[in-house]
């Protein structure tokens, strides 16, 4: 693979949005020490910030959420695309990165990212042509992809074809040119996602993903290495209603693991990958999978059946024990314990939006989390101590927001309005529009009036509602939070990292 990204060492300019134009260009490493101020002036209006205490609470709290349960994470990276940020959830302890597009994991590769989940399809022979040239330029990179349809497994068998006819091509010149032998070709691990009636991807029938599963392991060049579900579009934000969801659809994965088992699908040492979980209720996901995967753990041990250290090889999906062929009466028993004869699981949930949080619909999502308490993390929470103005997520030490879009006030038309200078360029609006939290004057900041809503957005304006005696001067400062992190974060390729004091501590690239 090419040189790594670096992107410490890119250069920023007037030509990234929130860039002082008065200043000079310098490296998105040397942001610290530029000693800008949010509330200073040094910063054009408007501009994207992360608080840097948020960003670390969040961190160790999701990682810590993940250890309690005994299950591993992957982020989804299409959230903040920002290489930066991956790297600081995998020091947290991600087992990966999450991605979306074929595009989006060679960014991450290309980050250093060494184990990556494209949750979604590779649709397309270029795409697999992709995915397989960025697999075989990086041996140790390995990458992972969902599969839900025969046509979608006909295409990645026949790019197993075409990358094979090359990779022989390439071999008989290189060995006329006395060269190395090439590698071994690369392959495409895959995960069988269960989707439901009505839904997005996946196979909308156990039975259906289960002959799926059966298709692609016949197939050359593609390995079946788990199953997959994504729930996240389901979630309501009704406890009962999301919890029955959640529990009907983690235990149709469950039943086709288990059918998968039964089949003799997978060898015996051979790990299960089972992933699930988005940003809107993982601690249900959560949940039920590691309730699924004890019921694994406490199914019965072949070896304890037949004495301790002997275990029955594994025929046509059943252990049989090889000194002795089942007599009449047997097949029942052997049955069961081939169903009961689990491989180990690797739960990996795949939320992204945890590392910014939001002030709308996550807030709520976690205030829901929160009244279900699944989990000591989730009921006690981390010490997070803050300037009170800045204080305003989960009250039990959970998730706090750490994404703001500042703004000015630039004209007030009506006693009851005000015009700011955010726009539908600057803030996502998918999810809820934009809320104002705090208000600055003169560097002194407090909270924004509860009542001041932001009624509608232009391009480039923001139309905020207020009490005709509210005082709100035009040049004073806003901090708006947001509902639904991605689609603010993609308007953005440079956002600065504040500290409690508003100073400014790093500058964050996105790669949007």
């Amino acid at each position: 693979m090419a040189r790594p990204l670096a992107l410490e060492e890119t250069w920023l300019d007037p030509g990234f949005k929130g860039f002082p134009i008065e200043r000079a260009p310098f490296r998105v490493g040397d942001a610290a020490g530029q000693h800008l101020h949010l509330l200073r002036g040094d910063l054009p209006f408007p501009c994207a910030v992360l608080r840097a205490r948020a960003l670390d609470h969040n961190g160790r709290w999701y990682a810590a959420f993940a250890r309690e349960l005994g299950i591993d994470f992957a982020p989804h990276g299409k959230t903040t695309m920002a290489p930066q940020l991956f790297a600081r959830q995998l020091r947290d302890g991600a087992w990966g990165i999450t991605v979306g597009t074929v595009q989006q994991a060679w960014v991450a590769a290309s980050a250093g990212v060494r184990c990556i989940l494209l949750a979604n399809q590779i649709a397309t022979p270029g795409e697999a042509r992709r995915w397989l040239g960025m697999l075989a330029e990086d041996p140790g990179l390995r990458m992972i992809s969902l599969l839900d349809s025969q046509p979608q497994l006909a295409l990645l068998a026949q790019a197993v074809v075409h990358s094979d006819s090359a990779g022989t091509s390439q071999g008989r010149l290189n060995r006329a040119r006395e060269t190395a032998p090439p590698r071994s070709q690369p392959r495409f691990e895959v995960l069988i996602e269960l989707g439901r009636s009505g839904g997005r991807t996946g196979c909308r029938s156990v039975e259906a993903a289960q002959a799926l599963a059966h298709l692609a392991a016949a197939t050359p060049g593609v390995r079946v290495v788990g199953v997959e579900a994504y729930e996240g579009l389901a979630a309501s934000g009704d406890s009962a209603r999301d919890a029955a969801c959640v529990a009907a659809w983690m235990g149709d994965l469950e039943a086709l693991i288990q059918r998968l088992e039964r089949d003799g699908f997978w060898s015996n040492d051979e790990e299960i990958l089972v992933s699930a979980g988005g940003s809107s209720v993982f601690d249900l996901v959560a949940d039920a999978l590691v309730k699924a995967r004890e019921r694994s753990a406490r199914a019965l041990d072949p070896a304890r059946d037949i004495g301790q250290g002997h275990r029955m090889p594994r025929v046509q999906g059943k252990r049989r024990d090889p000194g002795n062929d089942p007599g009449p009466g047997t097949a029942q028993r052997t049955e069961q314990v081939a169903v009961q004869s689990r491989r180990p699981w690797r739960i990996v949930l795949r939320s992204g939006c945890y590392i910014t949080h939001d002030d709308g619909t996550y807030m709520r999502m976690q205030q829901a989390m929160e009244q279900r308490g699944l989990g000591r993390t989730i009921r006690e929470g981390l010490s997070f101590s803050c300037c009170p103005e800045h204080w305003r997520g989960s009250r039990q030490g959970g998730l706090q927001p750490a994404l703001e879009v500042w703004a000015a006030v630039q004209s007030r038309p009506e006693p009851g309005l005000a015009l700011v200078t955010m726009g539908r360029r600057d803030a996502g609006s998918d999810a809820g529009l934009p809320m104002p939290v705090l208000h600055a004057r003169e560097g002194s900041v407090r909270r924004a009036p509860a009542h001041w809503e932001v009624r509608a957005m232009n391009d480039q304006h923001a139309y905020l509602v207020v009490d005709p005696a509210d005082v709100l001067e035009v040049g004073d400062l806003l901090g708006f939070g947001i509902s639904h992190p991605c689609t603010t974060l993609d308007k953005w390729r440079l956002i600065w990292v504040i500290d409690d004091a508003y100073n400014v501590v790093e500058a964050i690239r996105t790669c949007f």
